[in-house]
């Protein structure tokens, strides 16, 4: 499952960046209370939901000594779709962080940052929440046919 572990990884490890970067930015321009904050929030949220995304075929591992085989069925034949939803999810954080960023003009022009943020984020987040949940739903469809 090393193809699954290592983008869930580096897209969470990004996400984590991107999280200390706002973190930072919004306490250095004073930004608490404003719509900045509450999206950080949610976008940790995101974060989260995308590790236990990740972590969640581990349970499987340990259900059947606990007395609880059918839920580690469950899990072992659902171990992939939950691999690509954290992925998925991953890259939903990292794009809503990225708009963030740039809704608010938290980069410098001349950083990296401010290359990437020539892209519309707010469009890219569209398409990337519309692939996601497309892309779910033909897993979840081959998955029970």
């Amino acid at each position: 499952m090393w193809y699954f572990i290592i983008p869930l990884i580096v897209g969470f490890g990004i996400q984590m960046g991107l999280y200390i970067h706002l973190r930072e930015s919004i306490r250095s321009k004073i930004l608490s209370g404003s719509a900045a904050t509450k999206t950080l929030s949610a976008s940790g949220g995101i974060s989260s939901a995308s590790m236990v995304a990740c972590c969640a075929h581990h349970i499987s591992d340990v259900l059947p000594i606990l007395g609880l085989s059918t839920a580690a069925l469950f899990l072992t034949k659902y171990q992939t779709f939950l691999m690509t939803l954290g992925i998925l999810s991953n890259l939903i954080g990292i794009n809503l962080m990225l708009k963030i960023i740039q809704t608010h003009r938290l980069f410098h022009d001349t950083s990296v940052f401010g290359r990437l943020m020539k892209f519309d984020m707010s469009r890219i987040l569209n398409y990337n929440i519309f692939f996601s949940v497309l892309i779910s739903i033909i897993f979840l469809i081959n998955l029970w046919w």
